[in-house]
């Protein structure tokens, strides 16, 4: 044992060694605790690895196989000689989806209605007029004009007026008649139209005067000369007429127009009733010189024109008659220009410390 001992002595001193350096590391691990930095390192490294896995690029997908590029693209069994290349192609060349150009968006072609302004009216014409709306692109070649007669009448085209033109006049009127009218677009070219908001206006009405009217402008208590004014021929022409109560107002005559002799229709549908003589209220504006208060000095009169209104009561005739749809109404007598009073004449400035008179004195 001894002779063994002193034979392998370098190599029990060996193991001897490694013995009690294993026990050491051993013992060292087990009592050893980690820094703060240590743990802190570790919890920084563990963190930095988690977001990297996240943050990772997504793997590209596989290479589709010959067999899946062969699915793609199909190889019709009469080619003849053709079939290998075609069967190169479809194995070798990926399949090419081919895009569409995109060109220029088309322009939007919008159709609006006009929008129609207020009729006007003179004796024996409508004048209408309308324009474009903002909205509206499209190239107007005509514009339609409608109308119809009072409520229950029905829309029958009037007039066609170019584009480039807004206005327009309707001279084949009635008197006191009511119109309707409205205007519809007719576009150059519908087919190329691609917003469609309608083509006609709302509507507009107005009431055409009457072609006729009367003025009492004198007479007596029996008979009245009654003024009777027609338009005729694009103008207003008169007719004095005498009148007693139950005769009809107007009458044809003769007389020369343009260096011709023309007869002129001036009956109308009227007839006289009666010829009163009562009181009327007359209203004169006048003026005078009036003490008022200084507006720039509290307590100081100054003189200053004021207007007021002078009334009274004359004695004087009017005439009841019957118009052309059968209505009672009344008129006063109006008088002539040349028999018109003179405006009256304006009172002479009161001189300082005079009071002012009260009207009508």
């Amino acid at each position: 044992m001894n002779e063994m001992m002193k034979q392998h002595r370098e190599k029990f001193a060996l193991l001897g060694a490694f013995l009690i350096l294993a026990v050491y590391v051993f013992m060292g691990w087990v009592l050893w605790a980690p820094s703060q930095e240590y743990t802190q390192t570790s919890a920084a490294i563990k963190n930095a690895d988690a977001k990297a896995k996240e943050t990772k690029t997504p793997t590209l997908a596989p290479i589709p196989s010959v067999g899946d590029v062969k699915k793609q693209w199909v190889v019709g069994k009469d080619l003849g000689a053709a079939r290998k290349g075609l069967e190169w192609v479809a194995t070798y060349r990926p399949k090419v989806v081919p895009k569409l150009l995109e060109g220029p968006k088309a322009e939007t072609i919008a159709l609006y209605p006009p929008k129609l302004d207020d009729l006007t009216v003179d004796v024996g014409k409508v004048n209408l007029s309308w324009d474009s709306d903002p909205k509206c692109n499209a190239q107007i070649k005509n514009w339609q004009i409608q109308r119809k007669m009072g409520d229950a009448g029905k829309w029958e085209d009037l007039a066609t007026v170019v584009g480039s033109d807004k206005s327009y006049t309707d001279d084949k009127t009635s008197p006191k008649t009511t119109y309707s009218y409205r205007v519809k677009a007719i576009p150059e070219e519908v087919q190329k139209i691609t917003e469609n908001k309608g083509a006609e206006s709302g509507e507009k009405s107005i009431m055409t005067p009457d072609t006729t009217s009367i003025r009492y402008v004198g007479g007596s208590k029996d008979m009245a000369q009654v003024l009777v004014m027609k338009f005729i021929d694009g103008n207003w022409l008169s007719q004095p007429v005498n009148v007693r109560p139950g005769e009809k107002i107007g009458k044809k005559e003769s007389r020369m127009v343009e260096h011709k002799m023309t007869s002129l229709d001036f009956t109308t549908g009227y007839d006289l009733i009666a010829i009163v003589q009562e009181p009327k209220e007359t209203k004169t504006k006048k003026t005078r010189t009036d003490w008022v208060d200084d507006p720039n000095t509290p307590g100081k009169k100054i003189q200053k024109e004021v207007e007021y209104e002078d009334v009274q009561k004359v004695l004087t005739f009017k005439i009841k008659y019957h118009d052309d749809a059968g209505a009672e109404k009344e008129m006063w007598i109006t008088l002539k220009e040349k028999e018109a009073p003179a405006p009256p004449k304006k009172p002479d400035k009161p001189k300082e410390g005079d009071k002012p008179k009260e009207p009508g004195k």
